[in-house]
């Protein structure tokens, strides 16, 4: 997994965080060249699926929302979301959080 750091710190701590997931599909080489039709050698790929989790912060009584952080992983899980979380609390976040589909 790679994660992306904080780049600013946040000037107020949103109320309501909320976490969802995008699935997505990565091309990725093998290190293996084929021959396609034409004779031509072309570097051989395979499609990897993959999971972004975002985290959103959400002030009710404005309606403004805010990406807060966001970390590519293999799947929606909550070892994934627990992950996440650590990179915030610095730390375990424990049970503080509650990550479901």
């Amino acid at each position: 997994m790679r994660r992306r750091e904080q780049e600013v710190a946040l000037q107020e701590v949103p109320p309501v965080v909320s976490f969802d997931g995008i699935s997505h599909r990565q091309m990725e080489l093998t290190g293996q060249v084929k021959m396609d039709r034409m004779g031509r050698q072309r570097q051989e790929k395979r499609c990897r699926r993959g999971m972004t989790l975002i985290a959103y912060g959400i002030w009710p009584q404005s309606g403004r929302k805010e990406v807060l952080d966001y970390e590519f992983g293999a799947g929606e899980d909550a070892q994934s979301c627990q992950a996440l979380l650590r990179g915030w609390s610095g730390g375990d976040c424990g049970q503080s959080a509650v990550c479901r589909k």
